[in-house]
């Protein structure tokens, strides 16, 4: 009784290598069965079929993704903020966007050329699409003009009979007593501003006072008009009508004529996003290109691992991009980094294949031993990350998503790049006519 549990310790030790080694066959036979498929040519024919689909669709979408800037993306859904944002582009945006526009040289509005001048400018932006029109507008010349019109209307002596000679004229600090000629002469328009009805327009202009015959002069002042349509919802779509704007500006150059509004810092940003997300994916991709040269110097290799890097990347861009992803800065973020994680399966990949190339110059062999090594923990890392950027989704934030997609978009590509497709670009290239007999065999 007490040789049993020898016996048994003997027989468990004797039957370990044999299930081992029926596992490590099994596993062979996987290997073998997938690589003389990787090897058929009518299954390689319908993989790079299948990827001359995958880069088109990645092309056309990444070519059509749309610059856009939304505040209320930098928050919670359910923050009062994106509620604020959303009020203000339902009920305030798309009705009244309010253009402010600053007119630093005017010269002498009681030119008649000078002032014709000035209400061209005006109408010009009353007149542009989406204007709301000339009801819209604040612009205080007009009430000047028609102010000016009534006074030469009013019988001045009638109304000052006790005291002939004197009229009313309000001072820069408050009223005084002077004579009637000197308030016709210049200083009609400080009267218009003191005038309780008119007197809101002193915070639209700014007066200078000459020295030689006293009179009050514009230096500079600025108008307001309004803009409506639903599409300005869109901020791209603000950024636009802004340019529109400025064009208009720039014909007035003899009057010195600027543009305001509130958002303009951001909506600048917009035509910046396309050409700096462009500059700064292309610099990331030669420092990833440079890391490869690094490690591979076989030029064959690091083409193929070049190219399933990029058409990792371009393939992330285009389907963030055809799912509605638009292009902000949390998108321009996410983007680059999915670059510097889409070298890593592609790298393993072929740097092992290159290392395989010392013993053996069979492909087939190369890839099985290649896949051997580094397949199934590529396929682990690529669950490991996925169960970590899941919990991502549960945050309503916009930040968090975008960030959750494109990494599951890059382990999901990688993985099918790093084990199907360079396996089925190596056998390819293998079977190029200048290859060298022993390279061409894949049996």
């Amino acid at each position: 009784m007490k040789q049993k549990p020898a016996v048994l310790d003997r027989l468990s030790a004797e039957k370990l290598p044999t299930k081992a080694l029926k596992e490590k066959k099994r596993g062979s036979r996987i290997l073998d069965a997938y690589c003389n498929l990787i090897s058929n040519k009518f299954f390689s024919s319908a993989v790079i079929a299948a990827l001359t689909v995958y880069w088109y669709i990645s092309i056309v979408g990444t070519l059509n993704i749309k610059p856009e800037l939304s505040p209320h993306k930098l928050f919670l859904e359910d923050s009062d903020l994106v509620k604020i944002f959303d009020a203000r582009r339902q009920y305030i945006t798309t009705y009244y966007s309010v253009c402010w526009i600053l007119v630093e040289k005017p010269g002498d509005i009681s030119n008649p050329k000078r002032s014709k001048r000035i209400h061209q400018l005006v109408e010009d932006f009353e007149g542009l699409p989406s204007s709301v029109g000339p009801y819209s507008t604040k612009f205080w010349l007009r009430d000047y003009e028609d102010f000016r019109k009534q006074s030469e209307d009013l019988d001045v002596a009638e109304e000052f009979e006790e005291t002939p000679g004197i009229a009313i004229q309000f001072s820069q600090n408050g009223s005084g007593v002077f004579p009637l000629k000197a308030a016709v002469k210049g200083n009609e328009l400080k009267q218009f501003l003191e005038w309780p009805e008119f007197s809101f327009w002193k915070g639209f202009l700014q007066l200078d006072r000459s020295e030689v015959g006293n009179e009050y002069k514009v230096s500079r002042f600025f108008f307001t008009t309004a803009f409506h349509g639903e599409e300005l919802i869109e901020w791209s779509n603000r950024a636009a009508l802004l340019n529109q704007w400025r064009v208009l500006a720039d014909k007035y150059s003899d009057l010195g004529v600027s543009i305001y509004e509130d958002d303009a810092k951001f909506l600048d940003l917009i035509e910046t996003m396309i050409p700096i997300s462009s500059q700064s994916a292309l610099f990331t991709f030669i420092s990833m290109f440079a890391v490869a040269v690094l490690f591979i110097s076989h030029p064959p290799t690091l083409f193929v691992a070049t190219l399933s890097i990029l058409s990792t990347s371009i393939g992330v861009f285009g389907i963030m991009s055809i799912r509605g992803a638009q292009l902000d800065p949390i998108m321009m973020s996410a983007t680059v980094m999915s670059i510097g994680f889409s070298v890593d399966i592609p790298s393993h990949i072929s740097y092992h294949y290159y290392q395989t190339g010392k013993e053996s110059n069979c492909v087939k062999t190369r890839l099985k031993k290649t896949i051997a090594a580094v397949g199934f923990p590529i396929m682990q890392a690529s669950l490991s990350t996925t169960l970590c950027v899941l919990s991502l989704f549960f945050v309503k934030l916009h930040m968090s998503q975008i960030f959750a997609e494109c990494m599951l978009l890059v382990v999901l590509i990688g993985m099918i790049h790093g084990l199907l497709i360079i396996p089925v670009i190596f056998n390819l290239i293998s079977n190029l006519p200048f290859r060298n007999k022993s390279q061409v065999s894949s049996r």
